[in-house]
């Protein structure tokens, strides 16, 4: 087992994005503060092919225009205000490069789970701009987790690896498991797979279990919620308010 999961392991989902602008500095800042060990955090590549935490692909939701990030530049990305949507006091919080992103998890110490949003980009090159600053980075294999709900390029992540052994993980994220997302599990062998917790069901928790593949859910704020799917199963849970599941967390250990 890559990781331990005698009990639940929490990711601050986009940092801590019930207190914070989610995917901004401050909000993973915030779930360090909280508590949290693990992020998770969504990657995009701007026009350039740059790598940009951001999970919208439009940005109207943050800004109040109609942007595709994919046909902005790094610098018309970096001037984005991504703070004020969420509150005030946020303004001027800025988006956040890959290499910016990773040299914060290295100074607080996190381990960090990144989805890799690619659309109708080509993944190999996505997969390849990745791995290189991962590689230049100080962060040890067992801090990295890549996910996406691509099939393409969870396939490139696996084909990537088996050439190059870095030992990352890898989590396959799905809806629900369909037929396509199952055969994708059986051919890849990831790490983790990571269902909505709103679809999962025993079934699929027992189907994985049987392949001795790790289930978290996102995204679970309610601590009854994963109290239930914790005696599904489920090992690991995306959150919006890491202190809450952490606090929990501690109620099981105890």
């Amino acid at each position: 087992m890559r990781w331990d999961l005698s009990s639940p392991l929490i990711f601050g989902h986009r940092g801590a994005a019930a207190n914070a602008p989610e995917n901004t500095a401050i909000s993973i800042k915030t779930a360090a503060l909280q508590g949290a060990t693990w992020i998770e955090v969504d990657l995009q590549p701007a026009a350039d092919g740059t790598l940009m935490v951001c999970h919208d692909y439009q940005l109207a939701r943050y800004i109040g225009q109609r942007l595709w990030l994919r046909q902005q530049s790094v610098q018309a990305l970096k001037q984005l205000d991504m703070g004020h949507w969420f509150a005030p006091r946020f303004q001027g919080e800025p988006m956040l490069t890959l290499s910016e992103l990773l040299q914060l998890v290295e100074q607080l110490n996190l381990s960090v789970n990144i989805e890799l949003k690619v659309r109708q980009r080509n993944p190999t090159h996505i997969v390849d701009t990745l791995m290189t600053a991962l590689q230049a980075s100080q962060l040890s294999a067992n801090q990295v987790l890549i996910s996406s709900f691509d099939n393409r390029t969870m396939r490139a992540l696996k084909s990537y690896l088996a050439q190059q052994p870095l030992g990352y993980g890898l989590g396959v994220l799905a809806n629900a498991l369909s037929l396509s997302k199952r055969a994708l599990i059986d051919e890849i062998s990831p790490d983790s797979c990571h269902l909505w917790a709103k679809l999962i069901d025993q079934k699929n928790v027992d189907w994985l279990k049987a392949r001795q593949i790790p289930v978290f859910c996102y995204t679970v704020n309610d601590t009854a919620q994963a109290a239930q799917l914790w005696e599904m199963g489920v090992q690991g849970f995306f959150t919006d308010s890491p202190q809450r599941l952490l606090n929990w967390q501690k109620r099981i250990d105890n």
